[in-house]
């Protein structure tokens, strides 16, 4: 129990442990060391970002850039550039010359035969599994991990107490209709991708399924 005026600085919300410090809300895992991992890799490939930006983490908003305290932006400064070759997106499962060759295209039929929406989400993936390996790890780092599913607080990754707020709702029905839906594009996508390629990557088989719904 606190006293009046005193401020609650422990608590837990949907199974994830938090500290007030200074007023902000912070979550009591550190991912400075990571942070400034993803830094360091933006910058080593050509990318900028402006000294008077920090990039900063907090459990409402997740990753966020602000302006330090202390200093000011003028107009017309560049705050964040970023290289070509660092974006992930629908055009790298296309084509390995957008990463400058830092991974392997998906097969043409495969990327054909399914949404891109669903390619995209499959290149996500499979680039995490590969782990340490990816071009993109420092970035992916950063993601909410399976490993740590109590920092995953969307309806699709609560805890069993949890979706008992839920039960009876149209939140819970939503989020059956939303499983059914992802659980299609994933048999699908992973049917004409091994159709394709049989062992395209075989940690994607082990894991997929989960790997889909992260």
């Amino acid at each position: 129990m606190s006293t009046q005026g005193e401020v609650q600085r422990d608590f837990t919300c949907f199974g994830t442990h938090y500290r007030r410090e200074e007023g902000n809300l912070e979550q009591t895992s550190n991912n400075l060391s990571e942070r400034q991992a993803l830094l360091d890799w933006h910058e080593t490939h050509g990318g900028t970002i402006a000294a008077q930006i920090e990039l900063g983490h907090r459990p409402s908003q997740g990753l966020y850039l602000a302006v330090r305290e202390g200093h000011d932006l003028s107009p017309g400064n560049c705050i964040v550039s970023c290289p070509k070759a660092l974006t992930l997106s629908y055009l790298n499962a296309l084509s390995s010359d957008f990463s400058n060759g830092q991974n392997n295209a998906f097969p043409v039929n495969f990327t054909k035969n399914v949404e891109p929406h669903v390619v995209v989400r499959f290149f996500l993936m499979e680039q995490y599994l590969l782990g340490k390996e990816s071009f993109w790890a420092p970035y992916i780092d950063l993601l909410p991990s399976l490993n740590h599913q109590e920092f995953l607080n969307t309806p699709m990754w609560y805890s069993i107490i949890d979706a008992l707020w839920i039960r009876g709702t149209n939140l819970e029905q939503a989020v059956q209709d939303r499983e059914r839906s992802w659980r299609a594009e994933y048999e699908d996508g992973l049917r004409q991708l091994l159709l394709e390629h049989t062992n395209f990557y075989p940690g994607m088989l082990q894991r997929a399924k989960e790997g889909y719904s992260w």
